[in-house]
């Protein structure tokens, strides 16, 4: 079991969309947790279309935890997405809720990593990360953190100061997510401007991408789309970083399959 989380510098490459059809397309149970501090949830609005209520997700947490009953509380707010293995965990709904989510992350990595008994991965969807100072615990602590960028200038010029202060608070497990290559950027180009090593690449495709983002219907011939090649090509070479970061020179190793 491992936990995964993704995040970005500014504006939208299409983190939350990502997370969730790498949560599709995973070999393994998953929960994705979305951890952005901004309120509203993505999922619930996006792939749901507004017509599912929340289960109370991260705003349900925080009580409990006040009691420290938070990991008791976790399978019960976990939203299940039918005719899949991906469950979510529901983000904050108001910019309010956002005060307490300090006293949440770390209890809250502590019980996702006790669902490794159920042989559940954790994807999280941590929006925007914070230009200054430390990562919140939950991201901190994951397996792998990965900044997700685009290919133009004017999406990685702003990634360039979060991507050295991400390879020094994590020295190994921490890599590049582009979303849209070759626009007009290669992944590699992108990577040696970063400073961080390309993991993942996924095609891109709005149409394709819209089944995650807005809860469209799957075009014909879905599963043959360069956008759902390139989710799966990612989650493998995901999950083949998070094992060679665990490993004593990580970054001796080269990650496969990413150009």
């Amino acid at each position: 079991m491992a936990v995964f989380a993704y995040g970005s510098a500014s504006g939208s490459p299409g983190v939350t969309t990502t997370v969730l059809a790498l949560g599709f397309e995973w070999p393994r149970p998953v929960v994705v947790v979305e951890a952005d501090p901004v309120a509203g949830s993505a999922i619930l609005a996006g792939f749901f279309r507004g017509v599912v209520e929340p289960t109370g997700g991260l705003v349900e947490l925080m009580v409990a935890q006040r009691q420290d009953h938070l990991a008791e509380r976790l399978p019960s707010v976990l939203l299940p997405i039918p005719d899949s293995q991906v469950k979510v965990l529901p983000g904050i709904q108001t910019r309010a809720q956002g005060a307490g989510l300090e006293s949440v992350w770390s209890p809250l990595l502590s019980a996702l990593r006790a669902l490794e008994d159920t042989g559940t991965d954790v994807l999280i969807d941590a929006g925007r990360l914070p230009w200054a100072g430390p990562l919140n615990p939950l991201v901190l602590g994951a397996d792998v953190v990965l900044l997700a960028t685009g290919s133009s200038l004017p999406a990685v010029a702003p990634a360039r100061a979060l991507a050295a202060d991400l390879a020094d608070q994590r020295p190994s497990g921490a890599g590049l997510l582009v979303i849209g290559p070759d626009r007009p950027y290669s992944t590699s180009e992108v990577s040696k401007g970063l400073g961080l090593p390309a993991v993942g690449r996924v095609e891109w495709d709005p149409r394709a991408a819209a089944v995650y983002s807005r809860g469209e219907p799957p075009a014909r011939r879905a599963e043959r789309s360069a956008f759902l090649r390139s989710i799966r090509a990612t989650g493998e070479a995901v999950r083949d970083f998070a094992d060679a970061a665990r490993r004593p020179n990580p970054h001796a190793l080269s990650i496969g399959g990413v150009r």
